[in-house]
């Protein structure tokens, strides 16, 4: 069955919008009548019809709403320094969606190769990712911001940081899955000594995620994975 996005869901009534009306109408060619399911980026999903067809807009007709598989799961934010090639933070951004991710927050590191950002076309990457996996709720992607703010504006129950150097010692962590968690990722050229410094003033532990050595987007999909194993 075909599957949408619909910000409100309310009264059993739905409405596709811009690219999801025109994907239904020119795309797919779906008619009146047609059934499809929806689903409103908050945790609801729905089995709906389509009522009326307008140049702009779809109408929905919704027959059952049930509440998203993923509605109360507690998921992690990664936090992530973007990479010097776009392909591989698309890449992230599209695994960690179907994973399981919160939480995005591109940062701007003193070695960070890149500073620029189109969030519009990560969100697009994410809603697709969303529709694929099934999941009810669409993770939240924010403006890049320099890594000092985002580190001394944001708190969590639980924060880890991953980087390379090899002389402070790291722990392999102990999660606990209900608590709100961030991992901090760096840049392909690490964090400075300041910023693990800043990092770990604000409570950030170090972790290892073992001898390899990781790119930045394996590093922060591997973040995604050690906490859904943590839910077992």
């Amino acid at each position: 069955m075909h599957r949408f996005y619909s910000s409100l869901i309310e009264n059993n009534k739905a409405v596709l919008l811009n690219d999801e009306a025109h994907h239904a109408q020119k795309v797919l060619r779906l008619n009146v009548g047609d059934e499809i399911e929806v689903f409103d980026g908050k945790g609801t999903n729905a089995i709906a019809n389509l009522s009326s067809i307008s140049k702009k807009e779809v109408q929905l007709e919704i027959k059952t709403e049930v509440e998203g598989w993923d509605k109360n799961l507690n998921l992690p934010s990664i936090a992530i320094a973007p990479t010097k090639n776009i392909n591989r933070l698309e890449w992230f951004v599209e695994k960690a969606t179907e994973i399981g991710v919160s939480n995005i927050y591109p940062i701007l590191c003193k070695r960070s190769e890149r500073k620029i950002l189109r969030i519009d076309r990560l969100e697009k990457l994410i809603l697709s990712a969303t529709k694929q996996s099934k999941r009810s709720i669409l993770p939240k992607i924010f403006e890049l911001q320099p890594f000092e703010n985002f580190i001394t504006k944001n708190r969590f129950e639980q924060s880890y940081v991953g980087y390379c150097d090899e002389d402070t010692v790291k722990i392999s962590p102990s999660i606990n899955s209900k608590q709100t968690t961030c991992f901090l990722i760096g840049p392909e050229g690490d964090f400075t000594p300041n910023e693990i410094k800043l990092a770990i003033e604000n409570q950030f532990q170090p972790i290892t995620f073992g001898e390899s050595r990781l790119r930045t987007e394996t590093a922060a999909i591997f973040a995604c994975a050690m906490f859904q194993n943590a839910k077992k």
